[in-house]
């Protein structure tokens, strides 16, 4: 080589490479771990031939994903169903139909909760002492300690 800059430019790229090498070799930073931890090594491995395993099922059109990635029709439906979904929406947020005007017209939602009949809670209202069973037998006696056969 006739060019000194470049000779030198050389010897810094090669001593800079042995450094990094060495590095490895000790085991410093990502590489020299992944190079020398087998515990390390034995996992990528067996997560690499699961990421395979699964890979595989996708291609085959197993599962889920495979199915979508594999079958058009269902993928087809989906998308239709997502649109339709979507125009639904839409609708219903511009008080669209009946749904929609019920959730976007705040008095006409006021005025048919005043139209319905007042309920009483459950647990206000009487219970019979006594009831049939299923089959119609034996009676039952409610308690508030709970049921009670009675014949």
């Amino acid at each position: 080589m006739n060019d000194p800059s470049a000779h030198d430019s050389m010897r810094a790229s090669l001593t800079e490479l042995e450094g990094m090498l060495a590095k490895v070799r000790r085991g410093e930073g990502s590489l020299g771990v992944l190079m020398n931890d087998p515990a390390l090594s034995k996992s990528l491995t067996a997560a690499s031939a699961s990421m395979e395993a699964i890979a595989g099922r996708i291609n085959r059109g197993e599962g889920i994903v495979g199915k979508l990635l594999n079958q058009d029709e269902l993928y087809s439906r989906l998308d239709g169903l997502t649109t339709r979904l979507d125009s639904l929406v839409a609708g219903l947020s511009a008080g669209q139909g009946t749904a929609g005007q019920l959730l976007q017209d705040k008095r006409l939602c006021d005025n048919m909760k005043s139209k319905q009949p007042q309920r009483a809670d459950c647990r206000d209202q009487e219970r019979p002492e006594e009831i049939p069973d299923r089959e119609g037998q034996h009676l039952r006696r409610l308690t508030s300690e709970g049921e009670h056969h009675v014949e």
